[in-house]
């Protein structure tokens, strides 16, 4: 590649950074993943479960994707009283994958809104995409993409949804 300095080793040790925070990325799915499945094997869930805001644990997600600098925006809201009986770390590393998702689903300059909701008892919350001031937000889900999907994930769907599904769905959560 030439002398040291060089702009291809620049280029070089950019693509190291690069693939080395993917494969922790992928490393924390496999545990989250894993620690949620054993303990869903060893019935010892509900001793993990703690009530969360739901708040503070979409706004601490967003924090750990690095993407506060970015174009993309968070909205929050009625997520301070909302709070949500989870698993935090499997929940958190769904919320990251879901929020990331609706990062790159968004223009530039466009936000994320993510809204909590109580009905009778059961929590939600909800995550879309505002593409603009002219047009409405659109739903963040893994059958987005194809509106006649139906509740099976299809091949086109993102990895990173179907990781988050079944890390909820594992806590006995839904993805909708």
């Amino acid at each position: 590649y030439g002398p040291l300095g060089h702009s291809r080793y620049q280029e070089y040790a950019a693509h190291i950074s690069e693939s080395s925070g993917q494969l922790l990325r992928s490393a924390e799915d496999a545990l989250a993943v894993t620690e949620t499945m054993s303990a869903v094997m060893a019935d010892r869930l509900a001793g993990r479960c703690e009530r969360v805001a739901a708040g503070g644990l979409v706004r601490e997600a967003w924090a750990s994707l690095g993407l506060t600098d970015s174009a993309v925006k968070l909205s929050i809201s009625n997520c301070a009283a909302c709070d949500i009986p989870c698993e935090r770390r499997a929940t958190n590393q769904a919320l990251r994958h879901l929020l990331r998702e609706a990062a790159a689903r968004a223009p530039a300059g466009g936000t994320v809104e993510v809204r909590g909701r109580r009905r009778n008892g059961a929590r939600s919350i909800e995550i879309r995409v505002a593409r603009g001031s002219a047009q409405a937000a659109a739903p963040l889900s893994d059958t987005a993409a194809q509106p006649n999907a139906g509740p099976f994930p299809l091949a086109g769907s993102s990895l990173r949804v179907m990781l988050a599904r079944l890390l909820l769905e594992m806590q006995g959560a839904a993805l909708s």
